[in-house]
């Protein structure tokens, strides 16, 4: 009983505090001053004792959330030491260069590749760090402020000592905002360290930077005016007399770097995409080797799966190596992989041994130069080296031009071998002079983009390959569209547009950096793309160009396969006319390249909305010279919306007969029977009397008029007739022949033979097979054509004409 007492006395004392609370804010607000706290005013408008428990739920919900975020904050990971031994290596490399000013220009631009990787792997990692480090900066500020508040409502329920419940729940919230306020402290000396380190990361990379963009452009300008001494002066001989070469030889193998557990690390990823790639591809090519056999450009892959496999992940990969620094040895060994596998396919698709000779050899060349290369073989043997292979080159591009004329080969493939021929004489003379960097810069090129030419027309012959493959497969042989030679049409045009894309974005690039125009692909294809003219304030560069004329091309391609199959495919069976086919097929195409054409127009940077200028212009235009025009282009609409003359139908103008061929929207092309094509104006079928004679179907009735002689057997007559019409299959059977007797000529009896032919094209021969039965049937029945006849009677004569004269 006391304690039900107790416990009823404590809830009527928290009912009269609570009302007494909701009255403070009345009390406040009318300037009560016999408080006795010191709280300011304002401070004591927002406290409120019913908002403790909710403030205190959303509290802890709020931390949760927090607590969730602060997982989310990225994890640093610059610390690493393979990043730190890269970086060291790096700065090794930069040494080793500035103190052997005969490390090539490749070995640099390797170093520099490296640099530009890990300045990328830094950008990457500081971008979110300083996201966060604002994050953080903007949490601390937030749970300070929450700090302040929740002390401002513990001064609040220390005053009401009776409650204990809520003093219990003012401490938990004050525990809960000082720990997040020390989880963001914590976590923000964390970020602010690892930002402080990721700068001098960033600062040190840059030095580097510098340092090798200085010995690149030292080894660029002192290129063209290095001399060594002549290769056929004693000090040029003297060089090979002493063991500096060795010991040059063993410190370049012993300097080659090769791939580390960063790189592995680093660049798994792509070995295993490679490895996938041609496993994947080998696979494929031996579980349908005989339906790979069938086509005629992938028959040599049949024979050599395993080699199809290497090359293509090879290839596949090959762009991803050059945006991801590798080292040059793992270059090496993914070239000699490339190099085996191309050999391989070679000797299976090429049969010509000369041809498989020369590309043989390209290939070897350019794997002993990039070994030579990557272990930065002492200058002495380099030229020599480059001297002997310029020579033996030479040689077998003079003998191979001279091949080419005698087995009937295109003109270019001379020309590539005298252009060729032309470089090494080059090169031979400036090694032998002592221009050694003339020679070696024109040596790397030239061996470079033959190689990098013979493997991509490789690719790309594979590549059309697997076009013509797939238009051969039983899905598309089901479909009619494809029953025609319209496969190998749809692949040619396909094959165009990949050839211009992988020649634009890779051939040209990768030239460009072969030739030393541009540092590495990505800045080749920019540098190749960004290249134009200005034309006042448009900009046209090349890509903009490109793309255009993609968009373009790619608008008249599928307007060309969208007509095919809707008329071949889709309309055809519905049984629709061959003239309305064509006219929706011909509307589509036009609505196809107007929609390509905006869209060029858009991507060649040209307000679309700004086409009403033009329109206006037009139509002045139109009022001044352009009316026939416009004439013409409407009645095009007019003929294909109304049709009242289609594609296929035999029409009498002017007084010949001539079939539509075509209906375009200014013109239309007729075909006469003397096999002359018309264009006559659409407006002139518009406004003059045209007669169709297939308009709504192809029947035609043909009049033969006959005459026989008088006394002849009319019922005779017309029986032979009748059955001379019947007698012919391509007289139309539900419309009876009729033969009607007209008249009494001045020497005949007219007849009239009518019948209808089944198709318009065949009235003359009709005719012609008509005259001739009747002819032949009339002498049987000796029935006599009548030919006109005359009786002259003289009623006088002149008396000096005698008969006997």
């Amino acid at each position: 009983m006391k304690h039900l007492t107790t416990l009823m006395t404590g809830r009527l004392l928290l009912f009269m505090v609570l009302v007494m609370s909701g009255l403070l804010p009345a009390n406040a607000a009318a300037g009560s001053s016999s408080s006795k706290d010191d709280t300011p005013q304002k401070t004591a408008q927002f406290l409120n004792i019913a908002d403790i428990i909710p403030g205190s739920t959303a509290l802890a919900i709020r931390f949760l959330a927090f607590e969730k975020q602060i997982a989310r904050l990225p994890v640093s990971d610059i610390q690493s030491t393979d990043i730190d031994a890269e970086l060291e290596r790096i700065e090794a490399e930069i040494k080793y260069a500035k103190i052997n000013k005969n490390t090539s220009f490749s070995r640099l631009m390797e170093t520099r590749q490296s640099i530009n990787e890990q300045k990328k792997q830094f950008e990457l990692t500081y971008t979110p760090l300083d996201k966060a480090v604002d994050d953080l900066a903007r949490w601390r500020t937030e749970w300070m402020a929450e700090k302040t508040v929740w002390e401002n409502w513990r001064s609040l329920a220390v005053d009401e000592t009776q409650l204990d419940v809520l003093t219990a729940l003012v401490d938990k919230a004050n525990e809960t905002v000082n720990r997040a306020v020390s989880i963001v402290h914590e976590h923000l000396a964390i970020m602010l360290a690892a930002q402080q380190q990721v700068g001098a990361g960033l600062v040190k990379i840059s030095v580097m930077e510098s340092k090798i963009t200085t010995l690149i452009d030292e080894k660029r300008q002192t290129a063209l005016l290095k001399a060594s001494p002549p290769m056929f002066t004693l000090q040029y001989l003297s060089q090979f007399g002493k063991g500096e070469l060795r010991y040059a030889v063993q410190q370049g193998v012993s300097d080659i770097h090769w791939p580390d557990r960063y790189f592995f690390s680093k660049h798994g990823w792509i070995i295993t995409l490679q490895a996938i790639v041609s496993i994947f591809l080998m696979a494929v090519v031996i579980r349908y080797r005989a339906t790979i056999e069938a086509s005629s450009r992938w028959r040599f892959l049949a024979a050599r799966p395993w080699a199809f496999g290497l090359f293509s992940g090879f290839m596949i990969t090959l762009m991803i190596y050059e945006y991801q620094s590798a080292p040059a040895s793992w270059s090496l060994i993914t070239r000699i992989i490339g190099v085996l596998s191309f050999i391989r396919l070679v000797g299976s698709l090429v049969e010509t041994d000369w041809i498989k000779r020369s590309m043989f050899g390209v290939t070897l060349v350019l794997l002993v130069t990039k070994f030579l290369d990557l272990m930065n073989c002492p200058l002495p043997i380099f030229r020599l080296y480059i001297l002997l292979t310029s020579l033996t080159g030479l040689v077998f591009c003079l003998r191979w031009s001279r091949k080419t004329l005698q087995d009937d080969f295109p003109d270019y493939t001379r020309w590539i071998f005298h252009i060729s021929a032309a470089c090494l004489t080059i090169i031979a003379i400036a090694e032998v002079w002592g221009k050694e960097a003339i020679g070696l810069y024109l040596f790397l090129a030239l061996v470079r983009t033959l190689s990098i030419s013979l493997v991509f027309l490789l690719f790309i012959y594979i590549l059309h390959g697997g076009l013509e493959w797939v238009f051969q497969t039983a899905f598309f042989k089901r479909l009619k569209f494809f029953e025609k030679d319209h496969p190998k049409k749809i692949s040619t045009r396909i094959q165009q547009f990949i050839d211009a894309v992988i020649i634009l974005m890779v051939l040209l690039p990768s030239m460009l950096v072969i030739w030393d125009i541009s540092n590495d692909l990505g800045a080749a294809e920019k540098l190749l793309l960004t290249s134009g003219f200005s034309l006042g304030s448009l900009r046209i560069s090349l890509g903009l160009l490109v793309v255009t004329a993609g968009i373009l091309y790619l608008s008249f391609l599928i307007s060309w396969i969208i007509q095919e199959l809707l008329i071949n495919e889709f309309i055809l069976k519905r049984q629709i006319k061959r003239g309305v086919r064509l006219s929706i097929a011909r509307l589509l195409h036009y609505a196809i390249l107007i929609t390509g054409f905006l869209m060029a127009l858009s991507a060649f940077g040209f307000e679309v909305t700004k086409l009403t200028i033009i329109i206006s212009a037009l139509g002045v235009g139109i009022g001044f010279g352009l009316q026939s025009i416009v004439n013409n282009f409407i009645s095009g609409l007019i003929l294909l919306f109304e049709q009242p003359v289609s594609v296929g139908d035999s029409i009498e103008l002017a007084g010949t007969w001539s079939e539509i061929k075509s209906i375009g929207l200014r013109s239309t092309i007729v075909q006469t029977a003397d096999n002359a094509d018309v264009i006559i104006p659409n407006s002139d079928l518009i406004t003059n009397q045209v007669t169709n004679w297939t308009l709504r179907n192809r029947y035609v009735r043909i009049r033969i008029p006959v005459g026989v002689a008088y006394g002849s057997d009319v019922p005779l007559v017309m029986k032979t007739l009748t059955d001379c019409a019947g007698a012919n299959t391509n007289v139309a059977k539900f419309f009876p022949p009729q033969v009607l007797f007209l008249n009494f000529g001045e020497s005949s009896l007219d007849f009239e033979l009518r019948v209808w032919v089944l198709d318009a094209d065949q009235r003359l021969q009709v005719q012609s097979e008509l005259h001739q039965e009747i002819d032949r049937r009339f002498r049987e029945a000796s029935i006599e054509i009548a030919f006109p006849q005359r009786d002259l009677r003289v009623r006088s004569m002149d008396e000096s004409v005698g008969l006997g004269s």
